[in-house]
C-alpha cells in the first residue's frame, strides 16, 4: 500500500489496487493543477449508462491524490492554436496497472467534479 513515501506513489509501481489507497481531493468543487494526470474506469455505471471514471492527479512521477471520482465524461480546454498544431498533449498506458496517462509541455487543471468534469491545460512557455 503506498503511504507517504514518494518511492511507493511512483506510477510505474503501483498497482490498481494501490491507487484505490490515495487520498480523496480535499473538496470535489476545487481546481488543482497536476503535472500529469491519470484516468481509470470504475467499473460502476453512471446515471448516463456510460462508465464512471477516477481522475487521479500526478506530480512529479508521483501519485498525490484522487483528483475525481465518478464524472462519465471530460470537456477538454485546449488553449488557441498560435501555429498550425494543437498544444503538444501525449497520452500512454502505464503497463503495470493500465491506467491511461494524459501529460505533455504544460500543466493539467482539474476542475470541479460533477457529472462532468472540466480538466484544462496549461501549456509551458515558449
Amino acid at each position: 500500500m503506498p503511504t507517504t513515501n514518494s518511492t511507493e506513489r511512483n506510477i510505474h509501481k503501483m498497482t490498481r489496487r494501490d491507487f484505490n489507497t490515495l487520498p480523496h481531493r480535499a473538496s470535489w468543487d476545487m481546481e488543482t493543477i497536476y503535472d500529469s494526470i491519470l484516468l481509470f474506469p470504475t467499473k460502476r455505471k453512471h446515471d448516463s449508462g456510460y462508465a464512471c471514471m477516477r481522475i487521479v492527479g500526478v506530480v512529479d512521477g508521483q501519485a498525490v491524490e484522487i483528483a475525481a471520482e465518478g464524472p462519465d465524461d471530460i470537456c477538454w480546454h485546449l488553449p488557441p492554436k498560435k501555429h498550425e498544431y494543437i498544444p503538444n498533449i501525449r497520452n500512454d498506458c502505464i503497463l503495470k496497472n493500465g491506467a491511461l496517462q494524459f501529460h505533455g509541455y504544460g500543466k493539467f487543471k482539474v476542475g470541479s467534479c460533477l457529472s462532468s468534469i472540466d480538466v484544462t491545460f496549461l501549456p509551458s512557455k515558449e
